[in-house]
């Protein structure tokens, strides 16, 4: 059983996939590396015939409080944003019971995809949470679990993420959630946007060039009959099958004691962590330059501040010294004047002594002349009162 999505979508895809997720304002929290949940939700939206993208649904999301604490979904609030879908969420801390795996593939059956959260690196014992969409389920093998992961929007199985520490998908199933709605025709119909897909597909060449294929060489648009579709589509499962087949025993060879299934996976474990290192380490890259660079830009305000002050300094003690200057010249002027004033001040005590001097001659020689003129007066006035003979 295997529901048939409309669009795939990568949290990578470069219309995005730099976006802030949620209400983060700051590398390293982007759809890119934080993504997963909205680009299945956009997959899911898309499947139940809503106009979605990763980048809408984190739009529509931030607008209706649907995230907490920058990124992190609030449960239950993208059905209230999509009218006529129900998400019903099922925690799973322990293992996955028989009774849950049926409700899971109960849904499948009805259409329903159902969002899985696991383990992105199963060989740490920490959990790396990483959400996917399951569409599909194998009754021959329960871990065989089909599923479009949006880290690349591709199709791939859930064994992918299977290992030493979480062996099988009942122990790598941290939550599932159901999204029920209208489900869509599931027909044979060519999308509508067929044409441009296989426009973009780089393997159309290769493939229309082996007539065991498909037996047209123009390229097919909506009006190619529907048996024509049919036998193109069985040929291509006949070379899926043979190719699995070829795979299958490929895996199954072992080598030092391990099959070459479990190297190939082991090596695609590996690419994919070191890919994702390669991003955290670009954007921490980025993170440091936008850092140096403000760095620098305060180093060069710092500098001018620095030099202005030293400036201003120099000024300051240059009209220190002008008003040193100027005030000991004052002062060796003030020493003149009061030199000046204490020479006048002794020519003018000579002065008082030479008038004192002056004073007493004159009253000396008043003096003698009042005398004279006394007796002088009392001369004639004897001289008067005596009388001739």
């Amino acid at each position: 059983m295997r529901i048939n999505l409309a669009t795939l979508f990568s949290q990578w895809d470069g219309r995005w996939n730099t976006n802030f997720l949620g209400y983060n304002t700051v590398a390293p929290y982007t759809i890119h590396n934080y993504g997963c949940l909205i680009s299945c939700l956009a997959m899911i939206g898309k499947y139940y015939g809503f106009d979605d993208t990763p980048a809408t649904v984190n739009k529509d999301l931030k607008d209706n409080s649907g995230f907490v604490g920058g990124g992190l979904y609030v449960w239950g609030k993208y059905p209230t944003m999509r009218k006529g879908l129900v998400e019903k969420v099922v925690n799973t801390p322990d293992p996955l019971t028989d009774a849950q795996y049926a409700v899971i593939k109960e849904a499948l059956s009805k259409g329903y995809p159902v969002m899985l959260q696991i383990d992105y690196e199963p060989k740490t014992v920490p959990t790396d949470m990483h959400y996917v969409l399951c569409i599909g389920y194998d009754e021959a093998d329960e871990n065989n679990l089909t599923i479009a992961d949006p880290l690349g929007g591709q199709i791939k199985s859930l064994k992918n993420y299977l290992g030493w520490y979480r062996p099988s998908m009942r122990k790598t199933i941290e939550q599932f959630c159901i999204y029920e709605g209208k489900v869509p025709a599931q027909t044979g119909a060519l999308p509508s946007d067929y044409a441009d897909t296989v426009n973009k597909a780089t393997k159309w060449d290769s493939t229309v060039s082996d007539n065991r294929v498909l037996n047209i060489k123009d390229r097919p648009s909506q009006n190619v009959p529907f048996e024509e579709l049919v036998g193109f589509v069985e040929n291509i499962k006949k070379e899926r099958d043979e190719a699995r087949n070829s795979l299958t025993n490929i895996k199954q060879v072992e080598v030092e004691g391990h099959t070459v299934g479990y190297y190939m996976t082991e090596l695609g474990n590996r690419v994919e962590q070191v890919e994702r290192l390669k991003e955290e380490k670009d954007q921490i890259q980025k993170s440091y330059d936008t850092y140096k660079t403000e760095i620098s830009k305060g180093t060069e305000i710092a500098d001018a501040q620095r030099k202005a002050d030293k400036q201003l300094i120099e000024s300051l003690q240059d009209k220190v010294e002008e008003q040193g200057k100027a005030l000991g010249q004052a002062n060796i002027d003030n020493e003149a004047q009061k030199k000046t004033i204490n020479d006048k001040e002794n020519s003018i005590l000579g002065l008082k002594d030479e008038l004192k001097k002056a004073q007493a001659q004159s009253v000396s020689n008043m003096n003698v002349y009042d005398v004279l003129s006394l007796l002088v007066a009392k001369v004639i006035s004897t001289l008067k009162g005596t009388k001739l003979t």
